[in-house]
């Protein structure tokens, strides 16, 4: 009776992982060129498909139908938050913002420009001197560099 009931319940536990449900990873890539950042946020078809975005020149909030993973590159230029379902990124210097989903492979887009202030960087500026220096301009990657 004891072994009976010690190889019920051994079947039980080993049998457990294989209903355990996957949580789904959302992963970040980005790239930039010139006056103009993309971020790509790609994920099953389900979570992308279920996404609602709300979006300004300050902050991207995505809020995803259930829990996911997040995965982004050590590299990336804003600051993210993930609380929940729901994922913030924190912008700056950023003039307009543009979002589009595709379906295949499902992926979120956001499109941005980068606003003036940050434009008029690695401009000639003219001192009251009458002599000419180059602001600073921070280290750009190019969408070749991201992709290889």
């Amino acid at each position: 009776m004891k072994k009976t009931v010690f190889i019920i319940i051994l079947i039980l536990f080993s049998a457990f992982p294989l209903f355990a449900e996957k949580i789904p990873e959302v992963s970040l890539r980005f790239a930039g060129q010139g006056d103009h950042v993309r971020i790509v946020l790609d994920s099953d078809s389900e979570l992308i498909e279920g996404a609602s975005s709300a979006t300004s020149t300050s902050a991207i909030r995505i809020t995803f139908p259930s829990d996911f993973q997040f995965r982004k590159p050590g590299n990336f230029m804003y600051e993210t938050v993930k609380e929940g379902r729901s994922l913030t990124i924190n912008l700056r210097d950023v003039a307009e913002v543009k979002t589009s989903r595709l379906p295949d492979p499902a992926r979120l887009v956001f499109d941005l420009t980068i606003g003036r202030a940050a434009i008029g960087r690695g401009v000639p500026q003219v001192s009251p001197s009458g002599t000419s220096k180059t602001a600073e301009r921070p280290e750009q990657m190019t969408l070749k560099d991201v992709f290889q």
